[in-house]
């Protein structure tokens, strides 16, 4: 069964004095969970997380502002497939080649393959709904 893709679950850094979220996002993300919540704690891979976090941010205000998806994780698998991002298999009922959107999770796609894919997604982002997905990026102070 393949992996499905999720918006990435929130990073947080060993320091001295323990773990600490490593940007305010993530401590929101953490602060939402009621106390004594218990975590896995997994290694991050060499893929760029903030990468990810700011794909599905992006996603995330596309679905609130637009309304035309159900969840982003819906537009997610649009974007994927509408990009080029396929792979072929075997329809087996019919026999049939059938095309099927690929995979972009961590351990399925390298840093340089996911920014390809990124780039590729933002643009055709943009052209269906009219306005820069990443929009967010310029009101940082």
């Amino acid at each position: 069964m393949a992996k499905r893709e999720k918006p990435p679950a929130p990073i947080v850094r060993l320091e001295p004095r323990g773990l600490s979220p490593v940007s305010m996002a993530d401590a929101e993300d953490i602060n939402g969970f009621p106390n004594g919540t218990e975590f896995d704690l997994v290694k991050r891979s060499n893929r760029s997380n903030k990468h990810l976090r700011t794909y599905w941010k992006a996603l995330n205000g596309v679905v609130k502002s637009t309304g035309k998806w159900a969840a982003a994780e819906y537009l997610h698998d649009d974007l994927v497939y509408a990009c080029g991002f396929v792979r072929w298999g075997i329809d087996l009922e019919t026999g049939e080649p059938r095309k099927t959107r690929d995979s972009i999770a961590l351990d399925a796609m390298k840093q340089d393959e996911f920014k390809a894919y990124f780039d590729a997604a933002m643009a055709k982002l943009s052209e269906t709904v009219g306005y820069d997905p990443l929009r967010f990026l310029e009101d940082k102070p």
